[in-house]
């Protein structure tokens, strides 16, 4: 497949993942310097960084459902064009209250307003994307999403860790400054692709909630869903990890996740072609398994080169788990109910993230001096993760390719 050959949707997968690239960069360049100017210019304590991180988390939740429902019922265009608006103004606050030293709590709430926002921009992605590719498309067009952001996202951790070094307010500009641009896109390239409404679906009205009468996406989400929460110890966590535990620089901790995003850019379609034989259970298997032995890794070593090697085999797990849990949600998704699919699944992983942020403060309270011990307890986690796939996989296999023929067959 070539890297733009889609039946009708080309335009909007490449317009969509340039603007993914552009807030990645910006995004990725300042909130994973935040919970450092927390720690060593604030003072503030690895508990109390874990629970804004889990509020933020809890606001975004309920919001990312409605947003997904709401997608559906006036348009992707309406949400896509005011969102970047919206976290513009957010990032250039955030930046003011740096510079101006403001009472931490002020930061606090600015921060976790951002969160909702951040969320439903990928909720409104994701179904843009599904309106306007095919089935058998889907992997592929999210795999460009992911190979457009990590892009971004190899620049923007390096970028942000130099500005910080300078101040960290200048960090958040960046962020502010991408946003219009991502703007400039969406009114540009990206056109309205929401599905008509079926009598069903519109004899609904505007009610939001949860797709509970589908017991096959209520069981993906959930096997899926305790795996991103293993997922979350890679960022925040590591993060504080690699700074108070190893005493790595600013500058240091954005070499890891650069690399982490040039790894993305390098090897996704690779990937995707080494693995394409193979079933999304079989791939979602050995994400984990990958995600596990590098954890572990973490916790033995803390020279920079062989970390750097880690990371690399990190994001192979990454590339193979990815794309694949995203297109699983879009295949069993019915075309009038993307945005409501794609929103409770987002909001089923926001609402688990408290966890895993305090999951992440307390072991960093509890064992940073031991660091074995801390990355083999996440090492144990996703090895768990592995099992319920296992268990599930095939219900999860079967249903997956039962609903994709319905979806073909429904257009």
């Amino acid at each position: 497949m070539r890297l733009f050959n889609f039946e009708a949707g080309s335009r909007s997968v490449i317009a969509i993942s340039f603007a993914d690239l552009v807030r990645t960069l910006g995004r990725s360049s300042a909130v994973l310097m935040l919970p450092i100017y927390f720690l060593e210019v604030r003072h503030v304590s690895f508990i109390v960084i874990g629970s804004v991180l889990a509020v933020a988390s809890i606001v975004a939740s309920p919001l990312s459902l409605a947003g997904g429902g709401i997608a559906d019922r006036i348009g992707r265009r309406p949400l896509f064009t005011l969102l970047p608006l919206l976290s513009c103004l957010l990032f250039s606050s955030i930046s003011a209250e740096i510079f101006l030293n403001v009472p931490v709590i002020f930061l606090f709430l600015t921060l976790v307003m951002t969160w909702p926002v951040s969320s439903l921009q990928g909720t409104v992605d994701s179904a843009v994307i599904s309106d306007v590719t095919l089935p058998q498309e889907r992997t592929h067009a999210f795999s460009l999403m992911r190979l457009a952001a990590n892009l971004g996202f190899s620049l923007g951790p390096a970028l942000g860790g130099i500005v910080s070094t300078v101040n960290f307010g200048y960090a958040f500009i960046i962020p502010a400054a991408a946003n219009i641009v991502e703007e400039f896109v969406y009114l540009r390239y990206v056109k309205e692709s929401r599905p008509l409404l079926t009598t069903q679906r519109k004899r609904e009205g505007r009610r939001v909630r949860l797709p509970l009468d589908d017991r096959v996406f209520l069981l993906i989400a959930l096997v899926l869903t305790f795996c991103e929460f293993c997922i979350g110890q890679w960022g925040n966590t590591l993060t504080l990890f690699l700074s108070h535990s190893y005493g790595y620089s600013t500058a240091s901790i954005g070499l890891v996740y650069s690399l982490n995003g040039v790894i993305v850019v390098l090897l996704q379609l690779p990937v995707n072609n080494a693995l394409s034989r193979f079933s999304d259970t079989v791939r979602l298997m050995l994400g984990m398994v990958l995600y596990s032995a590098t954890f572990l890794i973490f916790g033995l070593t803390d020279i920079l080169g062989l970390l750097l090697v880690n990371v690399v085999f990190l994001t192979i797990g990454e590339n193979t788990f990815s794309p694949t849990s995203t297109s699983f949600v879009s295949r069993i998704a019915p075309a009038d109910r993307r945005g409501e699919y794609f929103g409770s699944y987002n909001a089923m992983v926001l609402f688990t993230t408290p966890a895993s942020s305090f999951l992440g403060a307390a072991l960093l309270t509890w064992f940073s001096g031991t660091p074995d011990i801390m990355w083999g307890i996440v090492s144990a986690l996703c090895a768990m993760a592995v099992l319920l796939l296992r268990l599930s996989g095939r219900k999860v296999a079967s249903s997956g390719r039962e609903y994709e023929r319905q979806t073909v067959e429904a257009g």
